[in-house]
Order: structure tokens, then C-alpha cells, then sequence
């Protein structure tokens, strides 16, 4: 007990005081143009810029009841009533792994006793070190987030920093890449599969395993009914419910620079130039920000005649002797 008590306290000056307003994340940035018949008022999406993490944030009160309650249901019952560490969850996960040690079985499949707020603390440290140490750091920086933190913030941060799988991060990204909607419009079988998804995405992919990701929905979905949060007949409803994914051969999203539009490309240098000249920036520091700073850039092209003008310019027999423009290349040519 005494040296348990001494480590501890050894402990104290670790950063445990985590400052979630301050958390540094990449947010993928969006280049918006008029919407049709060139309506200022209502702006499309022209292209998604991101580097490494697609992440949008999308604040708590646009995330459904039904995602809510199923990472609550699934991942953390008692989420709303411990203070950050579940007493319960942490002796079953202690008395289950020392079993395994002297019974030389797996641990593979053990409950980690994590609760959501220690997920948390995983998602933004990065820190998934296997040893006591971390640990115990884990659970100090749990309890001091609760202390601070409302447990609407905790979810909110938990759901837009968790991990979906194929580059998504957050509930918003991972709805639109799954579902194709806003996660605000997510039905409970949609948020029972995509939550499922973040115990093991690549094992509970719905594009790639999805009898794995039904086994999964499945369970969130009798843990829901348990926990009183959907009734036996929704239970026995959405069970045996088909899982509408998006069409991945309709491309929604293309971030590769190659095959930007002209529009894209000269709005994409535009805005560097401006970040360098008013912010001081360095060319790198600017590309940087277009691609991780959540960005949102308005521009008065129109769709429909810019469109129209790219396909006359990219037929050279269109320019007499003019020079164009030749991708593949990146030069100037003129036609033979």
C-alpha cells in the first residue's frame, strides 16, 4: 500500500493538468463557391484540403442522441456517473489480466477498463504505452478532466478525436465517408455501425468486414435495449435492419493537387500568397495552414462558365497559336 501510495504521488509533477481548449488538431480546410445560379447566399463545396487527418468538428449539439448514447451504451455505462476512472471496470480488467499472466493465456481479449475519458486522454496524447506508468498517468489526467470538464465536453471532444477508420477522424468525417450525410442526420443503426467501427477499425470496417461490423452493431444495439435507452421492439427492428453504405465508386472527396481543377489551383496559390504577405508566413507555413487549419474559403467563381472555359482552353486546336497550359508536364507548350 505504502509504495503504492509513494508512486503515486512520485507522479504529481507530471503533466496531468491537460488542457483540452488548447489541444493542437489538424482540420481539414474547404474552398467554397457560389451555389446554383450563382447564389452567394448559398455556398457549395468546391474541394476538401487535408494532409494525413480528415477532421471536421462538429460541436455537441449536433451530435445525435442516437451516437451518444450508443458510445455511452457500449463503451462506458457508467460514463455519467463515475469521476473519470470506473472502480469497477479497473478491478475486472486487473483481476482478468493477472489471471491470464498465471494461466499463460491471452490478453488480447480482455476489457482494457478504459472509460471514455481515458480513451480520451489516449486520443490526444497519442500515449499507448503498455506499462503501469502510463497508466497511472492516464488515470491522474482522467480525474483532473473531469474536475474541469463537463461530461458533455468529454463526449465532444471523444467524438471528434476518435478514429474511424480508412483516414477518418471525428463522428462528422466518418459520417460522411460511411454514410454520406451530416452526423447530425445519423439514424441509430448508423451510429450503433460506426461506433463499432472505433474498437478495431479495420477488424469492424462495414465495407470490408461487414459481418464483423453486424456482430458488433448488434451488440451496441442490445447493450442500448439493456440500458433502457431503445425499446425491445427497436431492438428487434434495427437488429435485422440493412446497413445503407455510401458508393465508394461515386468519388466525393479527391485531395490529390494533380487533379485539382485550374479554379482550385489559383484559388489554393491565391490564398498562400495572401497568408504569406499578411501573416508573415513562409510558403510551407502557409501550405500547412491550407491543409490543417479548418479553413473556410469563399470564392465568387462560377461553376457552370468555368467549367465551360477549361474544356475550350484544353483543346488546342481552340488556341491558333497561342500557348497552353500542359499539366503533365507543368510548362507552357504551344500546340504543333
Amino acid at each position: 500500500g505504502i509504495t503504492l501510495l509513494s508512486f503515486v504521488f512520485s507522479m504529481k509533477d507530471e503533466a496531468i493538468n491537460y488542457d483540452l481548449r488548447r489541444l493542437k488538431l489538424n482540420y481539414t480546410s474547404f474552398i467554397y463557391v457560389n451555389g446554383e445560379g450563382d447564389d452567394p447566399d448559398n455556398p457549395v463545396e468546391l474541394q476538401s484540403l487535408y494532409s494525413g487527418e480528415n477532421r471536421v468538428w462538429v460541436d455537441f449539439k449536433d451530435i445525435p442522441e442516437n451516437m451518444k448514447k450508443a458510445i455511452v451504451a457500449i463503451e462506458d455505462k457508467r460514463f455519467y456517473v463515475h469521476m473519470g476512472v470506473d472502480p469497477i471496470r479497473t478491478t475486472k480488467a486487473v483481476i482478468g489480466y493477472s489471471a491470464a499472466k498465471l494461466t499463460h493465456t491471452s490478453t488480447s481479449g480482455l476489457d482494457g477498463g478504459s472509460t471514455i475519458t481515458q480513451q480520451l486522454i489516449k486520443n490526444v496524447t497519442g500515449d499507448n504505452e503498455n506499462s503501469p506508468t502510463r497508466k497511472v498517468k492516464e488515470m491522474l489526467r482522467a480525474l483532473y478532466l473531469e474536475r474541469n470538464y463537463s461530461k458533455e465536453q468529454i463526449l465532444e471532444f471523444y467524438l471528434n478525436t476518435v478514429y474511424f477508420g480508412n483516414n477518418q477522424y471525428g463522428v462528422q468525417t466518418a459520417s460522411q465517408y460511411y454514410f454520406g450525410k451530416n452526423a447530425s442526420d445519423l439514424s441509430v443503426v448508423e451510429a450503433a455501425s460506426l461506433i463499432s467501427i472505433t474498437n478495431a477499425p479495420s477488424y469492424y470496417d462495414p465495407y470490408t468486414e461487414p459481418e464483423n461490423n453486424l456482430e458488433r452493431r448488434n451488440l451496441t444495439l442490445r447493450y442500448m435495449y439493456e440500458q433502457d435507452m431503445i425499446t425491445e421492439r427497436e431492438y428487434n427492428e434495427y437488429k435485422t435492419a440493412e446497413l445503407v453504405l455510401r458508393d465508394r465508386s461515386i468519388k466525393t472527396d479527391d485531395k490529390d493537387r494533380e487533379s485539382w481543377s485550374y479554379a482550385t489551383d489559383t484559388i489554393f496559390e491565391e490564398v498562400v500568397a495572401d497568408l504569406m504577405e499578411k501573416n508573415n508566413y513562409s510558403r510551407s507555413e502557409a501550405v500547412s495552414k491550407m491543409y490543417t487549419g479548418g479553413l473556410k474559403i469563399y470564392s465568387t467563381i462560377q461553376t457552370d462558365v468555368q467549367g465551360i472555359m477549361e474544356d475550350y482552353l484544353s483543346n488546342p486546336d481552340n488556341l491558333g497559336n497561342e500557348r497552353y497550359y500542359n499539366k503533365e508536364k507543368d510548362e507552357y507548350e504551344y500546340p504543333e
